[in-house]
């Protein structure tokens, strides 16, 4: 697995504003803020004029409240353009399909029913028809292709220049923990080290 992350710098010119930018990662997440408190205004008869209609403060239902805290909290935090790719590199005989719904399983625990959720997308194109790719010529072209981006790791720029999208600090702390006493990692090997004070000869400034 290759997680691939990069400081999110596109901009967008801030609505209003002519030469002002904002993060087009914030501007959309406020846009989305406003646009569910749209949905949830009603419009009433004015007190002073029953002929004129006039809008309401919002009546947010639960999830809506819930989406508009989710969206300002993610915004809060510094964004990284992320790419995660996964690859089987092995004998075709030790590959097994099913494995493939356990992986998947692992990144839809991070989802959400009324929030956002990880999506795979496949970048091996698949033939439905033999005379599409004969004798797979194309596939193991395709397949060449996705180990050397993994070797590149590239993502966010040539020759492999892919989609990306956007994660908070918080949300890579979630899908990513570096091995720690409170995370076990049986498969790494700790590294025996000796600690020692500083040298009676440093000098002090």
């Amino acid at each position: 697995m290759q997680i691939l992350i990069r400081t999110n710098k596109e901009e967008r010119r801030e609505k209003g504003k002519w030469f002002k930018k904002e993060s087009k990662w914030k501007g959309e997440a406020k846009d989305k803020v406003e646009e569910i408190k749209e949905k949830s205004s009603f419009e009433t008869e004015s007190i002073l004029d029953p002929t004129v209609r006039v809008k309401g403060s919002p009546i947010l239902m639960p999830a809506d409240r819930e989406k508009i805290e989710a969206i300002q909290r993610s915004i809060s935090k510094r964004a990284y353009d992320t790419g995660i790719r996964v690859l089987h590199i092995g004998p075709r005989a030790d590959f097994r399909g099913v494995n493939t719904v356990g992986l998947l399983g692992v990144f839809k625990q991070f989802g959400s029913e009324n929030l956002n959720t990880l999506t795979p997308t496949r970048w091996l194109t698949a033939f439905s028809y033999p005379w599409e790719d004969f004798r797979e010529m194309r596939q193991e072209r395709m397949r060449h292709r996705i180990l050397d981006a993994y070797q590149r790791r590239s993502w966010f720029h040539a020759p492999y220049k892919t989609k990306s999208f956007v994660l908070t600090t918080e949300e890579l702390a979630t899908i990513y923990h570096f091995p720690s006493r409170a995370v076990q990692a049986p498969g790494l090997e700790r590294i025996p080290s000796t600690k020692s004070g500083a040298p009676p000869n440093l000098p002090i400034s």
